[in-house]
């Protein structure tokens, strides 16, 4: 597991009874995964996002509410890897609150040759980062 990183629902992200809009927790958990990139897994952002060799677009994407999330609170999000094949990896974020869960996102990214757009295998070096979680 990635070490928790916090999530804080801001006001556009809410809806009018200022519960977080239910899409917006997918843009919360890529935050999350971009913030892990850098910090936990050690690429830089461009090395990761910019890259020119592949590319990580999404090949899956769920989210599971047990209780709303609310405007103006901040919520606790551990990141596991859950899943790793020979051409993408899983990872789930879990949003908590005082040891409650309020969300589970499972996000799945495949990678693409970035000039052919066609899967190709996990990059070794990241599959031992990603392996680590």
């Amino acid at each position: 597991m990635l070490f928790p990183q916090r999530a804080f629902i801001t006001f556009d992200l809410v809806d009018a009874a200022g519960i977080l809009f239910f899409a917006h927790v997918f843009t919360l958990a890529h935050h999350v995964f971009e913030s892990s990139v850098v910090t936990q897994m050690g690429f830089s952002w461009q090395e990761w996002f910019n890259n020119g060799q592949w590319l990580t677009p999404m090949k899956h994407c769920e989210a599971v509410y047990q209780k709303p999330l609310l405007g103006g609170e901040t919520y606790d999000v551990a990141v596991t890897s859950t899943r790793i094949g020979e051409t993408s990896f899983t990872l789930q974020y879990r949003f908590c609150r005082n040891e409650e869960t309020y969300c589970t996102v499972t996000l799945t990214h495949v990678f693409c040759n970035h000039d052919t757009g066609k899967k190709m295998p996990v990059p070794s070096h990241i599959r031992q980062k990603l392996e680590s979680l």
